[in-house]
């Protein structure tokens, strides 16, 4: 399971990467879906938990 961390410097490896690479800008924006997907989800637990 990778953290937020581990995401946040996988995409820091890609924009290094990423110059002239327009597949690792694709990749790029992906990641940064999941990570707004995954605080939503989080946030949401979150509401859960504390009912």
């Amino acid at each position: 399971m990778r953290t937020e961390e581990d995401i946040k410097t996988e995409i820091a490896i890609l924009q290094s990467m990423s110059k002239n690479d327009k597949r690792a800008k694709l990749d790029i924006s992906e990641y940064q879906h999941k990570i707004v997907a995954l605080k939503w989800v989080l946030e949401e637990l979150g509401d859960i938990l504390d009912e």
